[in-house]
């Protein structure tokens, strides 16, 4: 890890304290949840970046195995789907009330929370989606022209 990457990380974690700091003096409720949600939304967004593309492709016997059965790359786009929709639906309850308390059994958090929580597994899930099906195809066009 450099220093460039600890600086932005504490960029971010500051950024997320300037935040609650100004909901505080505002006068609205701070929970844990909103704190942590936030910072780990925003530094899984900014490690985005740092991944390898998600198109290169590693010739390995498990990635043949994996996904030369049509089964399991159905399997894996079935799990994607549904997570996809639980990021969907948490980013329309952030946008229709980011300011809104949402309260728990387990524990609180607003609404831009879910929002930002929403947009950071809807992202993640489309990519590799978009990866897995890239390289289902690619491995397909490859055996089939071996034959």
């Amino acid at each position: 890890m450099t220093w460039d990457a600890v600086g932005n990380f504490l960029l971010c974690f500051a950024i997320i304290l300037a935040w609650e700091a100004f909901r505080r003096y505002v006068g609205l409720p701070i929970t844990f949840m909103d704190l942590i949600g936030s910072l780990f939304s925003c530094v899984l967004l900014y490690c985005i970046r740092f991944y390898k593309s998600i198109f290169t492709v590693k010739e390995t016997n498990e990635t043949r195995k994996n996904l030369s059965n049509p089964f399991k790359v159905l399997s894996y786009l079935v799990f994607i789907f549904g997570l996809s929709m639980l990021g969907i639906y948490l980013f329309i309850k952030g946008v229709q009330g980011p300011l809104t308390y949402y309260e728990g059994y387990r524990g609180a958090g607003h609404g831009y929370s879910s929002l930002l929580l929403g947009l950071t597994v809807t992202i993640y899930c489309i990519g590799f989606s978009v990866a897995i099906i890239y390289r289902f195809i690619l491995l397909k066009r490859n055996v089939n022209k071996n034959t």
